[in-house]
């Protein structure tokens, strides 16, 4: 099982003819000798808060722990950049659930 703290967070929503997931896209913002990174996660199996953060748990085992603060629920240039890329380019509907949906009832 592996952990993760990306610095930013959002779940999107991806509506199949056959079913509806949801995954979580992370950002980690790099620095002077690095550029900005992403994650997409395998699927969203459970979120719970736990103090200030929520712990997402994905179909892989693998355990995101992303700041529950408004200011977080965001990307950078370059991830964002990414997530579009995503949408345009799906044969899906991909969409960018807001901030303020109950996120341990998904």
């Amino acid at each position: 099982m592996n952990e993760y703290a990306p610095d930013a967070w959002q779940v999107i929503q991806i509506s199949t003819p056959n079913e509806t997931i949801y995954k979580l896209f992370s950002t980690w913002y790099g620095g002077y000798l690095t550029g900005d990174a992403w994650k997409l996660n395998s699927g969203i199996v459970s979120m719970k808060k736990v103090g200030k953060v929520y712990e997402v748990t994905g179909h892989s085992g693998s355990i995101y722990r992303v700041p529950d603060h408004e200011h977080c629920y965001s990307t950078s240039a370059y991830t964002n950049s990414v997530l579009a890329n995503l949408i345009e380019k799906s044969e899906y509907e991909i969409k960018v659930l807001p901030y303020d949906t109950d996120w341990e009832h998904l």
